[in-house]
Formats: structure tokens, sequence, C-alpha cells
């Protein structure tokens, strides 16, 4: 085969052949299936714009955009952040936007990335496909920044954007968890596939159900009592302060919300995909003789900045008898969990395990090791959120590699200590620290889940649903329910935080 390019520069031509290539390979070698993609280019100020409005160019206006993209603006041009060098959209066809400053290895790299891997991950994933549309989600979008702004013509700027703070406010409170699947820790079996395939049939799907005729709360309506986590769909159906054109506007953020919450809980296995995907198809790409060994250097400082984990600590010295009196010197530049290392390692060694499994392996992976390496990575893909991704398949091998640890922090009067578990040499203290950072990815422990209850009588109270020791900021939350009460509500709310 021809190079696809010999220098830097590229043309649309040079693009198109790009994608061919990528295309091929995705769709031919490792039956890849994927939405087909626009790839727009645009340049880094329109990048930094569609960055702020969460990758979406038909969205409504409000003025946390606005302040998101004055802060990106800013980072930018003072050199303390970079850019992305993609965005894609979860629609049908994709959209894959691409920087017009990316270099012809960085273009191809970053189509193999957005256009196959995210593409497929959106198609593919059950969160995905139980809970978003992505044929209608732009043109829904685009009706819905219409609607809006006949509202502001209507009804007043003031009231509009005073609603969409409150609903912007409880946008994560939208989901309910009893329709979340949830995932057993024991050794995964195919036979499990099925079972969880029919139970998704016949839960309540709240973006669509909802909207055609709020199902979820109709029939929870004639019980005695209605109790929910989705908020917003709540005083949608409930409040009596809302006039007609209000509860659609709350119809609205509810629908944004849920089609935005796949990419919330699924963020590492997502970029982890995606990088996986990337990595092998342009090495497919070199091994084919399409791009040269100067570009491949290219892909690997691309690729390494990209999944590259820094250090928690700089240096830590054990103590000699008390582990409470360790010596931990933090790293500055520590930004927490690089979630495109995580989930590009953890695809990676599902590829090893099943290639080249070791007897650690075989005991722990026994329905990995020694299996078809795309069957197990596809079946990764499809089937898990981050909490339960990470609680199938996180392996000693990627710990080690990666030198996660637990650390324990204890108050020491002004100061603190900390107590570091590193050693990961039995199977015990393996699954202790993975049983944990899978509880961290859960959705309940990154957000605090609010439960609102509906008496008989009209009387609303909300409840915190504690999870481990997470707490509730009292002042915040003095704020939001003052903020429902005359919004959203227009009466009294009980809470027990």
């Amino acid at each position: 085969m021809s190079l696809l390019f010999k220098g830097s520069d590229w043309n649309e031509k040079t693009i198109y052949n790009i994608w061919k290539s990528v295309d091929k390979i995705g769709q031919k070698k490792y039956g890849l299936d994927y939405y087909q993609p626009q790839i727009d280019i645009i340049s880094s100020e329109q990048m930094i714009s569609l960055c702020s409005t969460h990758a979406i160019p038909t969205m409504y206006n409000h003025w946390s955009f606005g302040k998101s993209y004055s802060m990106e603006i800013d980072d930018y041009t003072a050199g303390k952040a970079g850019l992305a060098f993609e965005v894609v959209i979860n629609s049908n066809p994709s959209i894959c936007y691409i920087m017009d400053n990316n270099t012809a290895t960085v273009q191809a790299l970053v189509i193999a990335h957005a256009a196959v891997g995210h593409s497929s991950f959106f198609k593919g994933n059950y969160l995905f496909k139980d809970r978003t549309d992505a044929k209608y989600i732009l043109p829904f979008l685009s009706s819905a920044r219409k609607y809006i702004q006949e509202c502001e013509q209507n009804y007043g700027f003031d009231k509009v954007e005073s609603l969409l703070d409150a609903c912007h406010m409880l946008a994560y409170s939208s989901v309910d968890f009893n329709t979340i699947r949830q995932h057993k820790t024991a050794k995964q079996k195919k036979t499990q596939l099925a079972q969880r395939i029919e139970n998704d049939r016949q839960n309540v799907n709240l973006v669509f159900d909802t909207l055609l005729g709020r199902k979820e709360l109709a029939t929870r309506e004639e019980k005695d009592e209605v109790s929910t986590t989705n908020l917003l769909l709540f005083f949608e159906t409930y409040s009596t302060h809302l006039k007609p054109w209000e509860k659609k506007i709350v119809s609205i953020i509810r629908y944004v919300s849920e089609y935005f919450f796949p990419q919330i809980i699924d963020s590492i296995s997502n970029e982890g995909w995606a990088s996986f995907w990337h990595y092998n198809i342009m090495h497919d790409l070199y091994e084919t003789g399409q791009i040269t060994a100067g570009h491949m250097l290219e892909v690997y400082d691309m690729h390494s900045s990209v999944v590259n984990q820094s250090r928690w600590i700089q240096h830590h010295i054990p103590a000699k008898t008390d582990s409470l009196n360790d010596t931990v010197i933090l790293n500055p530049y520590y930004r927490g969990l690089n979630v495109y290392a995580l989930g590009f390692n953890i695809y990676t060694d599902i590829k090893r395990m099943s290639q080249n499994p070791t007897e650690e392996d075989k005991r722990l992976f026994p329905d990995i090791a020694g299996g078809d390496w795309l069957e197990n990575v596809k079946f990764a893909m499809a089937n898990f959120d981050d909490a339960g991704f990470i609680g199938q398949y996180l392996s000693p091998t990627v710990a080690r590699k990666m030198k996660l640890m637990q650390v324990q922090s204890m108050a020491n009067g002004g100061g603190s200590r900390f107590k570091v578990q590193e050693d990961l040499s039995s199977d015990e203290s393996f699954l202790k620290l993975r049983k944990e950072l899978s509880h961290q990815q859960e959705y309940s422990s990154k957000l605090p889940l609010i439960e609102a209850n509906l008496r008989p009588d009209h009387l609303l109270r909300l409840s915190y649903v504690r999870n481990g020791d997470r707490i509730v900021d009292k002042q915040s939350a003095k704020q939001i329910v003052s903020m429902i009460e005359s919004r959203l509500w227009n009466d009294k709310i009980l809470t027990d935080f």
C-alpha cells in the first residue's frame, strides 16, 4: 500500500483517504459497529466555543456556557490548559470535530479515536443504547433551542433564565437509580447477558416513556406516597406552581441530562475504549505501510501523553514500625486518576490475558484467560458502566503497573498523616483495592443522591440517601432548596440534611 501522507501537511483529500483506511480496518478486520461519521474541521476558537456548550453546537443559550467559554479561553491564552484535539457527538451520523492545526498524523489518530472508538462505544454500550437516541438528539436540541428562545420573547428573559438556573442545579438529579443495572461482584458468565437484556426491556426508559406518558410516576401516583430520585421528572409531573410552558422547559433539561448521563458514569470505559482502538489501528496502518516509522514516533509521543498517569506522591518513606508515621511527599502536579490511562490499560490487559494468561490470570479471570481477545473486549465495552468495568476487569497486573494504592488520611493536629497500602501481593489485598476503586466510580459516590417523597397531603420531603461517609454541604443545600421552593414548588419543603 502507498503512504496516506508523507509529511505533516494534509488537505481534504488526505482526510478522506485516512478515514477510508481507518474505516476498513475498523469494520473489516475487527468487526466494529459504529455510526458513520461526519468529520468537520474547525479552528481552535471554534473548539473552545464547542467545548463550553458540552460539544453541542445547537445547545440552548445560558449564562453558564458563556462563563465556561470565558474560563476556557483565559486558561488557553495563559498557557494553563491545552485544547481538545477532537470532539465527537453521540448522534447518528456521529459528528467528529477535529482541529485544523493538527498534523496529518494526529488527524489520523483522532479520527481512529473518535470516529471509530467513541462512535462504536456510543452504539454498543448498554447505557447509551438504553438511555439515548442518537438519531434524534440534534433535531431535538435544535427545536429545544428555538422553543426556549420563543419563551424568552413571550414570558421574559428573567423568568426563563431563573427556571434554567433551577433546572441546572438538579441536572444530575434527573435519573431514577432503580432503573440502573446493578452489577454482580461474582465472576460474570455469558448466560447472564440474556437475562440482563430481558430485564432492560422490562425497565422504564425514562427519556422516552416519560416524555410520551410519564409511565414511571403515573404508576406510582396510584400509591399513597410518591418517591423518586428523578427530581426534574417529579417537579414536571407534580408541581402545581409551574405553567405548561415551564414544565416543557423542565422536560427539555431532563431530556438533555438523561442524554449526558451515560457519559458521566462511563468515562473510564469510553475513553479507554477509544484510546485502545486508536493505538491498535495506528499500528495496523504502520504494519501495512500506510504511515512511516517517523509517523509512528509521533503516534507514540501523542499516545503516551494521553495515557500518562501522574503519581500522587513524589516520594514515600515507609516507617519502620508504624505505617501511620510514613513520610509522604505529595506530587504538586497530580490531577487525579487519568481515565484514559486506566481504561486503556484495562482493555489492553484483557487482550493480554486472552492471549498470554499467567497462572494468576487463570485463577482470577477464568472466563477471560485463553479466550478470544476481540470477543472479550467487546463484551467488556458493551455491558458495563465504569463501576462494573473496574469491578470485573481490573487485574493485579494493571494495579501494579499503575502503582495503584489505598490511602487513608489521618488527622494529626495542624497537619496530616497517611496510611498507605501498596502491597498487592495477595488476592485479598488486591480484591479489597479493586472493590474500593469500583465503589468510587459509582454515580452515587460522585454526586449526592436526593430522594423526593410526596405525601397525600402534598407535603414534600427531600431526603439525602447517604453513601458511605459522603456528606452534603449544608450551605449549598440550603441555597438549592430555597431556589426549588421559589421557582419549582412554591411551597415549604422539609429536608433531613
